[in-house]
């Protein structure tokens, strides 16, 4: 399982005016081998920014690295739009960078981010994403479709098994129609 594709998150909207905490994620793919990545997030909501660091690192010893940072407008009750930059640097050690604009709908718990995603080649992808948690128990879906027609799938869920700490299983969905399942750990400091 390609597990460096797909990476389940679960966040909490926070009401304080800063905020910066780290999370470790491990997904572990049919085969047995495991990705580990750690998010480091920095909240800001004088100015409406969120900006995030992910360092992953795969079976084979090879790193990769995602920085963003995004700020939102007109946000009301969590609902908001938003715009973000990612710089990217792949297992090969080649630098990517991305621009996103997006919307952002929270109802009754449920968070729903839908957007663009364009590349410095100029090719854009689409997603629609959405996540809920109730009672220690998560679920979340990450439908993207590419500039070529083709889909890709992430389908997770997960349960609360401590403080700042989830497990559960994940399935990604190519758009070969061919399915992967793993599973998951999550901890937040």
């Amino acid at each position: 399982m390609k597990i460096g594709i797909c990476t389940v998150a679960f966040s909490l909207l926070l009401a304080s005016p800063a905020w910066a905490g780290e999370v470790t994620r491990t997904l572990t793919g049919q085969n047995g081998k495991s990705v580990t990545s750690t998010t480091s997030t920095t909240i800001n909501r004088d100015n409406n920014s969120v900006s995030r660091s992910t360092n992953t690192a795969y079976p084979n010893g090879k790193t990769s690295s995602t920085n963003s940072d995004y700020t939102y407008t007109n946000n009301e009750n969590g609902n908001s739009a938003y715009t973000g930059n990612v710089t990217r640097t792949n297992r090969n050690g080649e630098i990517n960078t991305a621009t996103v604009n997006g919307q952002r709908t929270r109802t009754n718990g449920a968070v729903n981010k839908t957007g663009t995603v364009t590349g410095s080649n100029g090719n854009t992808r689409t997603f629609n994403n959405t996540r809920s948690c109730n009672a220690g128990q998560c679920s979340g879906d990450r439908n993207t479709t590419f500039s070529n027609g083709q889909t890709r799938t992430v389908s997770g869920s997960g349960t609360r098994t401590g403080k700042g700490s989830y497990a559960g299983n994940v399935s990604v969905t190519g758009g070969n129609g061919n399915t992967r399942t793993g599973s998951f750990t999550r901890t937040r400091k």
